[in-house]
């Protein structure tokens, strides 16, 4: 009831994308949407809204995304939602490497969600 994605190299690593980050943006948003377009085929939920899935959050950096979508009926007992990044690369600070993360309470569980590069 929980599907947890992550992508590594979305976008090449050059010097551009690390310092404008412009089409990690445009590539996150292409990949959220193919992933709820195959989530939610109609072959797989049968036109039941019990069985789609809805996306909980997202993060990006540079060429890394990390995505958790879960079932709509358990969006509301999905609490405490945080997601974060931190780049580790060049100068110790830039985003050609490092992680992304998203962390959720889910019903009585608390779950950790890592991406890194």
């Amino acid at each position: 009831d929980i599907v947890a994605v992550a992508f590594q190299e979305i976008v090449d690593l050059n010097a551009v994308n690390v310092a404008v980050d412009n089409k990690t943006q445009q590539r996150s948003h292409f990949w959220i949407e193919r992933l709820n377009m195959t989530l939610n085929n109609p072959q797989f939920t049968q036109n039941d809204p019990s069985r789609s899935y809805v996306l909980l959050t997202q993060k990006s950096m540079v060429g890394l995304l990390i995505c958790v979508f879960v079932k709509g009926a358990h969006k509301s007992r999905s609490r405490c939602v945080s997601a974060a990044s931190v780049g580790v690369g060049v100068g110790g600070f830039l985003g050609n490497k490092g992680g992304a993360s998203i962390r959720l309470q889910f019903y009585d569980s608390t779950l950790c969600f890592v991406c890194s590069h």
